[in-house]
């Protein structure tokens, strides 16, 4: 099976042959998500096995596998007398609280060392954000620097890669690591002095911790956008955020740069939602699959993308792409809502541009996440102690 271009789909055909025995369902959004005859819900990452069950169905899930694969039981997690309370899933720790009653996912705290090791700032002074908002022309002259010495590229690149897989987990530094990555192909001093100024963030903030309480069932996914205008003085693109929330629970975030030059900031604003409508409808689908029905509202601070959306045709922006108008079809659909929120409020806005500290600390709050050091459950699960 190695080595040949059906390899994934025969490893997905043999595992799905079991699981479908045992009445398990494969998902529609994603060929690796199962929901099982009993509320199971089971997910495949690889040859990673995940599942969300009772004791008893665990239990014979575990079996079932058995009987067709050699395998070896990682984790068990939960709120139980007999279950683990710290595992490791996909290199993140997942640890269970009892008091407060919580769940948190702390990504690898060895990738924020690594970086500041790499870029030798052992001995530097930290700083309070990761990135700096540059004006137009020290944006220019960043461009027409001269390139970094070889070297230096190579360790940009290794740890701009390093700091992209953080960044999954921690959106305090999602906006700086996006900027950073555009310039991978040939770095230059400039850009490498902005790395550094990374570092030494993650150095007085190491690890950015995902909290999750106990909460009601949420009657909505609520995914809340937001763009910069033009960020970028050298190619005039646009910067989209979005953040995806489950009640308190913040699931997915991103920040990523425009395709599409935008002629105002409506124009980028638009582009911004259509983006979280995309999102959005996936992450439904994902959930449907697992047999959660939610209905899905994107939240905007922009009127000007409101508005766009809320009507059918191109209006006076005769200029967008008709790939970009299939989401007004949407809307009248009733697939999805689009609600306002205050500017001041939205949390995407720290995935577009460079805020200051209180501000950013101030969304983090809003999106459940939480500065601090490696727990000691962490330094157990890294150095290999576990309990199954």
């Amino acid at each position: 099976m190695y080595g040949s271009q059906d390899a994934s789909r025969i490893w997905q055909d043999t595992y799905h042959t079991p699981l479908k025995e045992k009445g398990f369902v494969r998902g529609t959004s994603n060929a690796a998500v199962f929901k099982g005859p009993k509320k199971q819900k089971a997910l495949v990452h690889g040859d990673d096995f995940l599942v969300l069950a009772t004791q008893k169905c665990i239990n014979e899930f575990e079996a079932l596998l058995q009987k067709k694969f050699q395998l070896r039981k990682e984790w068990q997690i939960g709120f139980g007398p007999q279950d683990a309370k710290t595992g490791r899933i996909l290199n993140r720790i997942i640890t269970i609280e009892e008091r407060p009653k919580r769940v948190t996912i702390e990504p690898d705290a060895r990738h924020a060392q690594l970086i500041i090791k790499e870029l030798g700032l052992e001995n530097a002074k930290a700083v309070e954000t990761p990135s700096e908002k540059l004006s137009a022309e020290k944006q220019m002259a960043d461009a027409n620097e001269s390139p970094a010495p070889k070297v230096e590229q190579t360790t940009y690149r290794s740890v701009v890669m390093r700091a992209s897989y953080l960044s999954q987990d921690s959106p305090d530094i999602s906006e700086a690591v996006k900027t950073l990555a555009r310039y991978m192909k040939e770095p230059n001093r400039a850009h490498f002095a902005r790395l550094k100024r990374l570092g030494r963030f993650l150095k007085k903030y190491p690890l950015l911790k995902n909290v999750f309480h106990v909460q009601k069932m949420p009657k909505s996914i609520d995914i809340l956008e937001d763009s910069d205008h033009a960020g970028c003085a050298v190619t005039r693109k646009s910067t989209t955020g979005v953040v995806v929330m489950l009640g308190n629970h913040c699931v997915k975030h991103l920040a990523n740069l425009q395709s599409t030059i935008a002629l105002s900031s409506g124009e980028s604003e638009y582009y911004a939602l259509v983006k979280a409508a995309q999102i959005g409808l996936g992450v439904r689908a994902l959930l449907e699959d697992f047999g959660i029905e939610l209905r899905l509202n994107i939240h905007s601070d922009s009127s000007a993308a409101r508005g766009h959306v809320g009507r059918l045709g191109l209006g006076k922006m005769r200029h967008i792409q008709t790939r970009y108008l299939w989401v007004q079809e949407r809307i009248r659909e009733g697939h999805f809502g689009v609600v306002c929120i205050k500017g001041t409020k939205n949390p995407a806005d720290l995935l577009t541009k460079p805020l200051s500290g209180p501000e950013r600390n101030k969304h983090l709050e809003r999106m459940g996440f939480q500065y601090g050091i490696p727990s000691q459950n962490q330094k157990a699960v890294l150095s290999g102690e576990k309990k199954e």
